[in-house]
């Protein structure tokens, strides 16, 4: 990549801008909170996670990338033009930036162009596209040239990609819908049944990462009878 060149994923959970030399600029969830009178963008990525555990009765929370693929052009541009300004704050160009976007391998022309086109009104000059399980290999460190092959299995919020990869190109790969966000709602789902607390998205999130790192998980939720906040300590297995 050229010294104005930065890379960008644009996943159903997260959205993360690399530099050139792979420092990671921004790592933020893909989210989104407007007002709903008047569809005002207030915040987006971390601060609209947090002003949804306070306000977020008086804001619609939309996350504008569904199965990998954008739903929302207009809030994903809106999104997208505070991220760019976020993840290049201090680095002066005359020029606005190119990227390479990551996009998923079985997105279609039409999908794929309108995303492209999103990025371009967003500030990006000009947009390469290279295939999400070939750049989740390269930053793995896999040799992806070799004639041996290599299996990559890709798991996101909101869908999962298995891949094999062999002299640097995709030979095969079946997607699969049922990925990081449908593990968050079967947490929940087990957690409501067996101990009545209804846990919200991200408490679901940060238990299914914690998992292999503890005994007992911390659980905050609403208590299914009561109605009131709760806080319970469950097993991990």
């Amino acid at each position: 990549m050229t010294a104005n060149t930065i890379g960008i994923d644009i996943g159903t959970g997260k959205t993360v801008f690399i530099g050139r030399s792979g420092e990671i600029l921004l790592n933020e969830p893909t989210l989104a909170a407007v007002n709903p009178l008047n569809g005002e963008l207030i915040a987006a990525g971390e601060e609209a996670k947090e002003l949804c555990g306070s306000i977020c009765s008086e804001l619609r929370l939309i996350s504008p990338v569904k199965n990998g693929a954008v739903c929302d052009f207009e809030i994903m541009r809106l999104m997208l033009k505070r991220f760019i300004q976020k993840a290049l704050r201090g680095k002066i160009s005359f020029f606005a930036p190119k990227a390479v976007v990551s996009l998923p391998y079985g997105m279609n022309d039409v999908q794929a162009g309108e995303t492209l086109e999103v990025l371009r009104s967003a500030g990006i000059r000009d947009c390469k596209i290279l295939s999400r399980p070939l750049a989740s290999a390269i930053g793995a460190g896999v040799e992806t040239s070799s004639s041996s092959g290599s299996m990559v299995i890709d798991i996101g919020a909101g869908l999962c990609e298995v891949c094999a990869i062999c002299m640097g190109r995709i030979v095969s790969c079946e997607t699969v819908l049922n990925a990081g966000n449908k593990f968050d709602a079967s947490i929940s789902s087990k957690i409501a049944a067996k101990f009545g607390i209804k846990a919200g998205k991200f408490s679901c999130e940060a238990i299914k990462r914690s998992l292999n790192e503890c005994e007992t998980v911390h659980v905050c939720g609403r208590n299914l009878n009561t109605g009131l906040p709760s806080v319970i300590n469950i097993p991990s297995k």
